[in-house]
């Protein structure tokens, strides 16, 4: 009797223990992490948003309310959205929310700003559908919003996403150089550092990419571009979003860091993810097609 009194408790201990590593280091693990699986045709969404506003009509400071949402059409075994932000070209806030067993997904953020600027956001829905444990299958989908807000003690405080008149488009140009020259130096330092051929690959910026929602990149089927896409940003959440992969052992935050630049190589083998730190670290991720 004692010696199965002895295994009841450690079965039981291995039972309790074994509830804790799941009930927390297996939400974590999810969490810290997007994984692409094969496109189920049959799994859509039925409202994927990014959306920018301005909110109060003080020019110093305003809020920016960033808002995300999603929702498939029925309940998937986990729903994530991934949502990075831009102030001219420098990342300043990140958002992430997954749930388990769940349709629908809504996340918000109020940002403060100052002076005229352009804001950017871009976001991953992702969808992960589990009919069994061999056969694993996803949907996902890229939005994103700009937000053009003129802080001026020439003019009263607005905001567009497009220009409506011609002061609107002076201003839209001027910030959209300014915002260009910045990015296009930054990207020039790291392909100069790493010794890229820019020659040997066709460029598209982050916000470029939810274009291949519906199209396919060139040379590529559109089934093969929605791999390369979902791939692309499940390295993307791990390697940057999560924290800048500089080494094996050394990460850094992304926040401050330039818009990363997406180079793939025009015989289609492979892609590259540049960008640089707030600190001026040249950051490089390769990726196989």
């Amino acid at each position: 009797m004692r010696k199965r009194t002895k295994i009841t408790i450690v079965l039981s201990f291995i039972i309790a223990i074994s509830y804790i590593l799941v009930s927390t280091v297996l939400p974590n693990f999810v969490k810290e992490s997007i994984t692409y699986f094969p496109i189920d045709p049959n799994l859509t969404f039925l409202t994927s948003e990014t959306n920018l506003e301005i909110e109060g009509d003080s020019n110093d400071p305003y809020n920016v309310k960033w808002n995300v949402k999603s929702e498939t059409d029925k309940e998937v075994y986990l729903r994530q959205d991934v949502s990075l932000l831009y102030r001219d070209g420098l990342l300043v806030d990140t958002t992430f929310e997954w749930k388990q067993n769940k349709a629908t997904l809504e996340q918000e953020k109020e940002i403060q700003g100052q002076d005229s600027t352009l804001y950017e956001s871009i976001s991953f829905h992702h969808a992960e559908i589990h009919e069994n444990e061999n056969n694993i299958k996803s949907s996902q989908k890229m939005t994103k919003d700009k937000l053009y807000v003129i802080d001026s003690s020439f003019s009263p405080l607005h905001a567009f996403h497009s220009p409506s008149n011609k002061e609107q488009e002076e201003w839209k140009k001027i910030i959209d150089h300014v915002r260009t020259q910045d990015l296009r130096t930054s990207w020039q330092n790291v392909i100069q550092h790493f010794s890229i051929n820019p020659n040997n690959y066709d460029t598209y910026t982050l916000m470029e990419l939810e274009a291949f929602n519906s199209k396919a990149i060139p040379g590529l089927s559109l089934e093969e571009t929605q791999t390369v896409i979902g791939r692309l940003w499940e390295g993307l959440y791990k390697n940057y979003v999560l924290g800048i992969r500089l080494s094996e052992s050394e990460s850094i935050s992304p926040i401050g860091s330039k818009m990363p630049l997406i180079l793939i190589s025009k015989d289609r083998t492979h892609l590259q993810i540049i960008t640089e730190g707030k600190d001026g670290e040249k950051v490089k991720l390769l990726q196989q097609l």
